[in-house]
């Protein structure tokens, strides 16, 4: 029998999603064990999804609204490109702008899940696997707070924002086997967060609240109250609760007194000191990741007493940054995505705009793209829920056929 023979096409199609699994189970696997390993696997959904690219597009397998994301996406990057350009402090290094150009590269994720043949039910394997690494990290730690490979606050928020998305398909999936493990997903990452003692992400449980409301029954609506009171109760008796109690106290001080010496002070200070470099260049910023150059320049006129890489927020370090207009292009992006997902089937309806909310409402205590990792990590999992939802949308037009 010829090679031809034995290689079908639907054996190059199994091995094509068993390849993109392995890639997707190891991006999530990776997250709190090897950063590098992550944007690995981002680079080579990638480099799938630009080698189906002439595919895609010559059977025009994308509708109006697919392409206008993917245009606000290619605005995003060009608005931060421009601001690199304009920099005081533009030195010509590419790697200036590497997070930015992920929303260049969104649609090429999109591609690669589409074409690999990956559901719901492989992103729950992949999942599951990734609280193992996060509960091995997590309960290994010695002492302190729980950092994986990167600081406790990105690790906290990352693996909340895994609690949602693990949850959000629990809550849909019908075969029992997978429901338990995702409802075993979901507790893993929160172990993991909740011993980071990340405060901002739970800020989240509020907008993902009138979310779930939205969607549920007035029986689930009555359970999720119960669960969040319940939730709300139990954290404010644990260490999560004194640090919520001082966070208050520290706001009082700072406003009444300037207090910087604590997190909550040094957050507002580094702030203020966003706002003042926005006033200076409104438009376009100082430039895309020069937060710290801004801050060392002895020519600065804004009065700053702690030097930062950052402004520990996405929202005020983007205005200090990329300025007004980078800013709105990148929540242009990420609100028309959500809009998006409102067209596709409501499995989409619900985890697109969780993992929107999630990341958006932690994000204004941490910047989500201060680097490659963040936003390979953050733009990755949208690309491939949004992948998820495309198949998924395909699969059921093609069933009802």
């Amino acid at each position: 029998m010829k090679l031809a023979q034995l290689i079908k096409q639907e054996h190059l199609q199994l091995l094509l999603t068993a390849f993109v699994l392995l890639i997707v189970t190891v991006f999530f696997t990776a997250q709190p064990i090897h950063r590098s390993t992550v944007i690995s696997c981002a680079t080579i959904l990638w480099v799938i999804g630009l080698g189906f690219l002439p595919h895609y597009v010559k059977h025009k397998r994308f509708d109006k609204k697919e392409v206008i994301l993917y245009g606000l996406g290619a605005l995003a990057f060009g608005v931060c490109l421009l601001s690199w350009l304009m920099s005081p402090y533009f030195n010509g290094g590419l790697k200036t702008v590497e997070p930015d150009s992920r929303f260049l590269l969104f649609p090429l994720t999109v591609i690669a899940i589409r074409y690999s043949g990956l559901t719901y039910k492989h992103l729950a394997l992949a999942l599951f696997c990734g609280s193992i690494a996060y509960i091995y990290i997590t309960y290994t730690t010695p002492y302190g707070r729980v950092r994986g490979d990167e600081n406790a606050v990105t690790y906290g928020n990352g693996a909340m924002l895994l609690v949602v998305i693990s949850s959000c398909l629990a809550y849909f999936e019908k075969n029992k086997i997978l429901k338990v493990l995702l409802f075993f997903a979901a507790i893993g990452y929160f172990y993991a967060s909740f011993l980071s003692g990340t405060r901002g992400s739970f800020v989240a449980f509020i907008p993902l609240s009138v979310l779930f409301f939205y969607f549920m029954t007035n029986k689930m609506r009555v359970v999720l109250l119960i669960f969040l009171i319940a939730g709300g109760i139990g954290i404010s008796q644990t260490h999560l609760g004194d640090k919520l109690a001082r966070a208050g106290s520290n706001l009082t001080n700072f406003f009444q007194k300037g207090d910087i010496r604590n997190s909550t002070g040094i957050r507002l200070h580094m702030w203020e000191a966003a706002l003042c470099f926005n006033q200076e260049a409104p438009l376009l910023g100082k430039g895309p990741h020069q937060y710290k150059n801004a801050v060392i320049d002895n020519d600065r006129s804004c009065n700053i007493e702690i030097v930062t890489v950052q402004a520990h927020s996405f929202f005020f370090n983007s205005l200090a940054t990329v300025g007004f207009l980078g800013l709105t292009a990148m929540l242009a992006f990420f609100f028309f995505l959500g809009k998006y997902s409102w067209s596709l089937p409501l499995i989409a309806k619900v985890t697109i705009p969780a993992a929107l909310l999630t990341f958006l409402s932690y994000s204004i205590t941490v910047d989500l793209l201060f680097h490659r990792y963040m936003a390979d990590k953050h733009l990755t999992l949208l690309a491939i829920l949004l992948g998820l939802a495309l198949s998924h949308r395909q699969n059921k037009q093609i069933s009802s056929a």
